[in-house]
C-alpha cells in the first residue's frame, strides 16, 4: 500500500516532468534566442552612437547647402578680383584725368588767348609799317625846318606832318603790339598745352569708366572675403556629409538594435523559463525511476 502510494505520486511526477520536459525544449529555444539578444544589445550601444552621428550629420548636411552657396560666391570673388585689379588701374587714370580736365579748361582759355594774339600778330605787322613810317616821318621833320626856309618846301612839310602824327600813332600800337608778340608766345604754349589736355579728356572718360568698374570691383572685394569664409566651411561640411553617411548606417543598426532589445527581453524571459525547464528535467527523472518502481 505505502508502495503504491509512492508509485501515485511517481505518476503525478511524471506528468509534470512531461510538460517540464515540454518547457525545457522551449527553454533550449530562448537560449537560442537570449544569444541572439546579446548580440542585438551590443548593436544597440553602436546604434545609439549612430544616432549621435547622425544628428551631427544633419547639421553637417545644412552646413553643405551653405557651403556650395560660399563656393559660387567664391568662384563670383575670383572675379571680381580681377575687375578689382582693373579698377585699382582706372582709378589712378581717374586721378590723372581729372588733373588733365583742370588742364583742359586752361588750355581752352590759352586757345580763346591764341587766336587774340595771332590777331595782334597781324596788327604788329601793321605797326612795323608804320614804325617804316615813323622814320620817314622823322626825316620829313628835318625837311619841315628845311622846308620853313623853301616855301616850296613848307607844302611837303605839311604833308611830313601829317605822317610825324601818323607814325606817333604807329609808335604806340607798336608797343601794343610788342605786348601782344609776349601774349603770343604764351598762347603757343596754351595750344601745346591744348594737345595735352585733349589727351587727358580721353583719359578722363577712360578713369570714368574705370570709376564705376572700381564700384563693381569693391563690392566683389566685399563677396571674396565672403567666398573665403564659405571656403573653410565647405571643407568642415565635407567632413559633415561623411559624418551623415556614418550616421544613416548607426540609424540602420539602430533599427537593429531595438528589435534585438525585444528579442533580448523575450531571450530573459525565456532564461527564466530555462531554469523551470531544468528544474522539471530533474523532476522527470525522478518521475522516471518512480515510474520504473510502479512497474516493479
Amino acid at each position: 500500500m505505502k508502495s503504491l502510494l509512492k508509485r501515485y505520486l511517481g505518476m503525478k511526477s511524471l506528468l509534470k516532468g512531461y510538460l517540464g520536459m515540454k518547457s525545457l525544449l522551449k527553454g533550449y529555444l530562448g537560449m537560442k534566442s537570449l544569444l541572439k539578444g546579446y548580440l542585438g544589445m551590443k548593436s544597440l550601444l553602436k546604434g545609439y552612437l549612430g544616432m549621435k552621428s547622425l544628428l551631427k550629420g544633419y547639421l553637417g548636411m545644412k552646413s553643405l547647402l551653405k557651403g556650395y552657396l560660399g563656393m559660387k560666391s567664391l568662384l563670383k570673388g575670383y572675379l571680381g578680383m580681377k575687375s578689382l585689379l582693373k579698377g585699382y588701374l582706372g582709378m589712378k587714370s581717374l586721378l590723372k584725368g581729372y588733373l588733365g580736365m583742370k588742364s583742359l579748361l586752361k588750355r581752352y582759355l590759352g586757345m580763346k588767348s591764341l587766336l587774340k594774339g595771332y590777331l595782334g600778330m597781324k596788327s604788329l605787322l601793321k605797326r612795323y609799317l608804320g614804325m617804316k613810317s615813323l622814320l620817314k616821318g622823322y626825316l620829313g621833320m628835318k625837311s619841315l625846318l628845311k622846308g620853313y626856309l623853301g616855301m616850296k618846301s613848307l607844302l611837303k612839310g605839311y604833308l611830313g606832318m601829317k605822317s610825324l602824327l601818323k607814325g606817333y600813332l604807329g609808335m604806340k600800337s607798336l608797343l601794343k603790339g610788342y605786348l601782344g608778340m609776349k601774349s603770343l608766345l604764351k598762347r603757343y604754349l596754351g595750344m601745346k598745352s591744348l594737345l595735352k589736355g585733349y589727351l587727358g579728356m580721353k583719359s578722363l572718360l577712360k578713369g570714368y569708366f574705370g570709376m564705376k568698374s572700381l564700384l563693381k570691383g569693391y563690392l566683389v572685394m566685399k563677396s571674396l572675403l565672403k567666398g573665403h569664409l564659405g571656403m573653410k566651411s565647405l571643407l568642415k561640411r565635407y567632413l559633415g556629409m561623411k559624418s551623415l553617411l556614418k550616421g544613416y548606417l548607426g540609424m540602420k543598426s539602430l533599427l537593429k538594435g531595438y528589435f534585438g532589445m525585444k528579442s533580448l527581453l523575450k531571450g530573459c524571459l525565456v532564461m527564466k523559463n530555462l531554469l523551470k525547464g531544468y528544474l522539471g528535467m530533474k523532476r522527470l527523472l525522478k518521475g522516471y525511476l518512480g515510474m520504473k518502481s510502479l512497474l516493479k
